[in-house]
């Protein structure tokens, strides 16, 4: 339809074709976009922007109740698994955007699963722990290029 559109406009001469570029550009080549996966971030120590949310999150966690088996099994590992997911899926406005809160939501869910928490409950603390970041989580402040 849209092509038929151009056509007409163009007095029914044919649309020329239209492809992506396949040259550099300004001597960067073209590459295909990485696409961001929820991946379940497990780490056992996290050391990042969000290191001083450490003790706050050990104390919210055991305010949430049924994660003492896996926080038995893993110690801090818990917490600082989900910080290093968190700090991966924070962007300068990720409290304001639904799909950014989502992906993040996602990716708590397969870390916790992945440290041994129920699905359903692993769903329902991912869901708490972003509202409870959006709270805590200072915004990654960015440097204009200079």
């Amino acid at each position: 339809m849209y092509v038929q559109l151009l056509a007409s406009a163009l007095g029914g001469q044919p649309v020329p074709p239209v492809s992506a570029p396949t040259t550099p550009v300004e001597g960067i080549p073209l590459r295909a976009a990485t696409p961001i996966a929820a991946t379940a971030e497990v780490v056992p120590t996290y050391e990042g922007a969000l290191s001083s949310l450490k003790t706050p999150l050990q104390a919210y966690l055991q305010t949430l109740g049924g994660l003492e088996a896996a926080a038995a099994t893993t110690g801090t590992k818990l917490r600082d698994s989900i910080l290093a997911t968190a700090e991966q899926r924070m962007g300068l406005d990720w409290t304001s955007r639904e799909p950014l809160q989502a992906a993040m939501k996602v990716a708590l869910k397969r870390t916790l699963i992945k440290l041994g928490i129920e699905t359903s409950r692993a769903e329902q603390t991912a869901e708490k722990l972003v509202a409870w970041l959006k709270i805590n989580a200072e915004v990654p402040e960015t440097t204009p290029a200079a």
